[in-house]
């Protein structure tokens, strides 16, 4: 059965001014040439990020108030494997890279199979959006979401429940007036709809601009030997 493995996360590298954010010092740990790197930045306002070399876009919200943004690349081992984010706001910004391993499929303009963005507006729980229409089985769900904040006592996300989902990576400002984010994943055999249960957040409960993204990832064929064309020999 074809399946990707979460290998590491990067270091998160934020700033409160919308500087360029530099990933040449957040590899995750024991990336390998071949690996599906997964670069997820948000900021505060609703913005865009300039062109990430080397990296495609995946999949960004960022329709009205604060912006969410997922990238790929297949690592190769270099320093194009690290890039630097730079958004065109003044806000709060952060990023970091997920790394994955396994049956990695090789096409990146066509790897996403279906996907979904949501902008929550005043809402507490940080959205995960539903996704409708699945078709391919054996996908990596992949989910990041991004939530305002203006409290500092919150210290962890919880993912959205009945699903299955592992938690990859959460970051928190510890600052008020500046984000907090997170991302997880399922790895699936059957094409399966995601529902949109939200993610939720722990200390005080804030009805603030969040957003959420989810892609469903292709993972690559694999190769079944015949047996009846086995040929042994002694």
């Amino acid at each position: 059965m074809p399946a990707y493995t979460y290998r590491s996360s990067g270091g998160v590298v934020s700033n409160n001014t919308g500087a360029p954010l530099d990933l040449s010092g957040s590899s995750p740990s024991g990336r390998a040439s071949g690996d599906l790197l997964l670069l997820v930045t948000g900021q505060r306002t609703g913005e865009t990020p300039g062109t990430i070399t080397g990296f495609t876009q995946l999949a960004i919200e960022n329709t009205s108030g604060p912006a969410l943004a997922i990238y790929g690349r297949f690592a190769d081992g270099t320093s194009s494997d690290l890039p630097s984010v730079d958004w065109d706001g003044t806000n709060a910004c952060a990023a970091w890279l997920d790394c994955f391993y396994g049956d990695v499929y090789t096409d990146m303009a066509t790897i996403v199979a279906s996907t979904a963005g949501q902008v929550s507006a005043a809402a507490a729980n940080p959205p995960a959006p539903a996704v409708s229409g699945v078709s391919v089985d054996n996908c990596l769900l992949y989910a990041v979401t991004r939530k305002n904040n203006t409290a500092t006592d919150m210290t962890a996300f919880t993912v959205p429940s009945g699903s299955g989902w592992t938690k990859h990576k959460e970051f928190f400002w510890g600052q008020g007036g500046r984000i907090n984010m997170a991302s997880a994943s399922i790895q699936q055999t059957t094409a399966t709809d995601y529902g949109g249960t939200d993610w939720t957040i722990d200390g005080t409960a804030e009805s603030l601009n969040g957003n959420g993204i989810i892609v469903y990832l292709k993972t690559a064929s694999v190769t079944m030997l015949d047996p009846i064309r086995l040929v042994w020999r002694v």
